[in-house]
């Protein structure tokens, strides 16, 4: 099977269908004709083999299941099953390329006048066959159509097939469209969970499990719980990239905060907590678990303490700030300012919520709210000097001295960002160090512990370069 990798471009915030393109580049890239896999014998309408989606639609046959779709003409179920499962589905499991007239060779991955690609044959059969479908046979559609999918989804097909199938196991839906059909659930879960699953198939079952989190009665949501919570406590194997595995965390965590359910003996808030305080794991999965704390359903006990996750909440702003800083001053290369604002944005969300009054804001006693009020007050702040404007990239001036070729670098254009970034950091961990209150300003020069330690020292350019 094909070992499928994340570039290092596609960090933990990077998008589903980002994430998808790449592992299908990669699994395009690494497919070859010595590696078999499987696939379904392709069906036939009118003594003609279908090879690709257009010998669907206008085809007799293809009328006549319409017809039943809509009530129009009476269900044939065996008819109706044999036209997907022997001339519609089979197209969903090829690879191998295919010869179209003319003698040219196609790729039934790439949307060609002889080939559709998998995306589109989604769309082609939402838009031709789930959209005509009425209550009394979408159900059919359904059943048949997830059946044939987890096939695929569980078989030695090739990886694009397979999380192609998944994703039409995802989209099935109920009379409404925008709601997901509960019974593909354990199809789902099976896909997130089998020893066999591969990332390409992991990661739209982790998508589609926060589609259906709206929809999970109380023992579904307890399952999925129990999953996610395996998923977000995963380790990296030992000289492995964290990029993949940090990417299906922060899945499983949007699946968490989608559900809201605090789990048996509030285990979500305390794993999710676990995350934040966690400094081996990435900042990207530390700070989404930060912000889907704002989202659970956490009903504390009496007498709950709120101030340890105050602390490691607020902690985790400074390391925030502070790891970016030191990144960019350790690679000699750019801070990354959206980053930076959206690591604090889910930090801020999980003191206080989108909506400024929930998160630990909620949970606080009284005096434990005002330190979250001002740290939050300074969160603010922070994120704001992340649009400090920076300088344009000049290129360095080469120049001669004693008879030799020197380079003098140019200022560094985020020479503004960077102090405006550790000025508003350093004035929240002032805030934190004094319990919510500013810090009074000093007499005199602070005393070398009387203040945040700066981490990217702004220093002016070199003034040679050889």
């Amino acid at each position: 099977m094909v070992a499928l990798t994340y570039p290092r471009r596609l960090r933990c915030g990077a998008s589903t269908a980002q994430v998808l393109t790449a592992l299908f580049a990669v699994a395009i890239a690494t497919s070859s004709k010595a590696q078999e896999y499987a696939s379904l014998p392709l069906g036939q309408l009118n003594g003609r083999p279908v090879q690709n989606w257009n010998s669907l639609p206008l085809s007799d046959e293809s009328k006549a299941i319409i017809e039943m779709l809509s009530g129009a003409a009476p269900m044939n179920e065996q008819r109706f099953n044999a036209f997907f499962n022997d001339a519609v589905f089979p197209l969903f499991a090829q690879w191998q390329d295919v010869k179209v007239a003319g003698g040219k060779t196609v790729s039934p991955f790439i949307d060609s006048p002889g080939a559709t690609s998998p995306p589109k044959m989604r769309g082609n059969f939402k838009r031709e066959y789930a959209a005509r479908a009425n209550n009394a046979t979408r159900d059919k559609l359904n059943t048949v159509t997830m059946t044939k999918m987890d096939e695929i989804v569980s078989g030695n097909f090739h990886p694009i097939c397979r999380a192609n199938a998944m994703m039409m196991i995802t989209g099935l839906s109920e009379a409404d469209p925008d709601t997901p059909w509960k019974k593909a659930l354990p199809a789902i879960l099976k896909g997130v969970t089998s020893p066999t699953t591969i990332d390409a198939v992991r990661v739209p079952a982790l998508a589609g499990l926060v589609r259906q989190a709206r929809v999970m009665d109380a023992d579904a949501q307890g399952q999925a719980v129990a999953v996610m919570l395996t998923l977000i406590k995963q380790k990296v194997p030992a000289g492995q990239s964290s990029d993949g595995t940090d990417w299906i965390a922060r899945r499983a965590i949007d699946v968490l905060a989608a559900m809201g359910n605090p789990g048996q003996n509030s285990a979500v808030p305390n794993a999710l907590m676990s995350l934040v305080d966690d400094k081996t794991a990435s900042m990207g999965v530390r700070t989404a678990a930060a912000a889907a704390l704002a989202k659970i359903r956490f009903a504390p006990p009496q007498n709950f303490n709120a101030k340890p996750w105050i602390d490691s909440l607020s902690k985790l702003a400074v390391d925030c700030y502070k790891t970016e800083l030191s990144n960019g001053a350790a690679q000699r290369a750019p801070i990354v300012p959206d980053v930076l604002k959206a690591r604090l944005t889910d930090v801020r969300q999980g003191l206080a919520g989108a909506d400024g009054n929930s998160g630990v804001l909620a949970l606080a006693a009284a005096p434990d709210k005002n330190l979250v009020k001002a740290v939050v007050q300074q969160l603010d702040n922070l994120i704001s000097q992340c649009n400090v404007a920076v300088g344009p990239n000049a290129p360095p001036t080469q120049y001669v001295q004693d008879n030799a070729p020197y380079l003098a670098l140019p200022p560094d254009p985020q020479k503004n960002l960077i102090a405006a970034v550790e000025k508003a950091g350093t004035d929240l961990e002032s805030v934190i160090q004094h319990g919510g209150a500013p810090a009074a300003a000093p007499a005199g020069p602070a005393p070398a512990g009387g203040k945040a330690t700066p981490v990217r020292e702004v220093k002016p350019a070199d003034a040679i370069f050889n």
